[in-house]
């Protein structure tokens, strides 16, 4: 009796090739768009396969990481890009991405992550899962318990200089430099070898990154450009009002008061690294909604929604928002529709690419997209403070459990 060999089911013999043609054809228009220096890793070719951990700083990091190695990478990426019709099948048939959460990784991503280890595939898994708004790595989930699971040799891999070329608050991308490189190998039984605790320890140090002091440390300037930086500092630190800042070739500046400052070639504004200023954004922030009531409009405007059901998104046209402190209402213009969101723990906001905030609930998925001058930055940050709150009305909120 003969047995037919079981058929892969999502790392196939095509992939290899759609990889090849990415390098060679892609790889070039990829260097030369950042400038980017990498060592292609050809030793790696008959090895494996591994489980790839990067830092994530612009939203093209995963065509950046795959020129680096000679095999297909099948990434961990957020399921939204699995609801786009036409496009998701064309992505899932080049590349097969793996779905997950956009919040955590469940166990239907963790058994596809196994499949595609047990078809000999390697994996690329962005632990921080979100964009860094102020070029410092976000807060990383514990990795440990998942990467010991996969039983596979690890890669560690870092690229610096991407970040302030494209920063996610950006509406238009400068000129710079950057490079990627392994920082590390290990062996699926040194990986083994190593507690959770000391584990996540190193994943953690060795990824660690920010923007500022990186451009600075490996001589990476840009050519300072603010175009989009209202979507980052969405209150005046000058006046505290909200929605007045803008922002024109390397100036940032309030429309109400006379703040002015200028972001220079390392990417610090007024000679502050983006992670403080990020910091005072939260500080100014607290302090703000501490003093208002829960029914005062913070911001109002127009934006777009769209609403994805079932695997499938139906544009609802455009809707006019108010966001207060413990909710977002959404008004349709020209249709008899109404939502409201309460920021709670039954639902779930993220930020999606630079002008998109995405709120789940147990039944449907929105997408918010705002015009270029609204920050979404406002939205999750409002959220996340008060769903801290309901959690315990009595806690005092810190600056590190707030933003990304």
């Amino acid at each position: 009796m003969t047995h037919s060999k079981r058929k892969n089911e999502i790392v196939k013999p095509r992939h290899r090739i759609i990889f090849s043609i990415l390098r060679l054809l892609v790889g070039p228009i990829l260097k030369y768009k950042y400038k980017y220096n990498f060592e292609y890793n050809r030793k790696l070719k008959k090895s494996g396969p591994y489980v790839i951990i990067s830092n994530h700083t612009i939203a093209l990091d995963p065509l950046y990481l795959a020129l680096a190695f000679p095999f297909p990478i099948y990434f961990v990426a957020s399921k939204e890009i699995f609801n786009l019709g036409l496009k998701s099948k064309i992505i899932n048939y080049l590349v097969s991405p793996i779905s997950k959460n956009k919040v955590d990784v469940d166990t239907k991503t963790i058994k596809n992550m196994l499949k595609v280890r047990d078809e000999k595939g390697s994996i690329g898994i962005y632990p921080e899962g979100n964009l860094t708004y102020n070029g410092q790595t976000s807060k990383m989930p514990n990795l440990a318990k998942l990467i010991k699971l996969l039983k596979m040799p690890l890669i560690i891999y870092k690229t610096s200089g991407l970040y302030l070329q494209n920063p996610r608050w950006a509406l238009t991308k400068t000129k710079g430099e950057a490079y990627g490189s392994i920082i590390k190998i290990y062996t699926a039984d040194e990986v083994s070898s190593f507690d959770n605790e000391t584990l996540n320890k190193i994943l953690s140090f060795m990824l660690f990154n920010d923007a500022n002091y990186e451009a600075i440390n490996l001589e990476l300037p840009i050519v300072p450009l603010t175009s989009g930086f209202e979507r980052f500092m969405f209150i005046c630190p000058a006046c505290k009002k909200i929605g007045t800042i803008r922002s024109v070739r390397d100036r940032v500046f309030c429309l109400d008061c006379e703040y002015l400052v200028s972001y220079d070639k390392y990417g610090f504004l007024g000679n502050i690294p983006l992670k403080k200023v990020d910091d005072s954004i939260k500080e100014d922030y607290l302090l703000y909604l501490s003093k208002i009531d829960e029914n005062f409009e913070i911001l109002q405007g127009v934006c777009r929604v769209k609403l994805s059901l079932d695997k499938k998104k139906e544009d609802l046209g455009d809707f006019n928002f108010n966001l207060t402190k413990g909710r977002l209402e959404l008004g349709s213009i020209e249709l008899d529709i109404k939502y409201m969101f309460c920021f709670n723990n039954d639902l779930k906001i993220s930020i999606q690419g630079k002008n998109k905030l995405l709120i789940n609930n147990d039944k449907s998925t929105y997408l918010i997209i705002f015009s270029n001058d609204i920050s979404p930055y406002l939205f999750l940050l409002t959220y996340q403070i008060q769903s801290l709150k309901e959690k315990n009305n009595e806690y005092s909120i810190k600056l590190s459990d707030i933003g990304l």
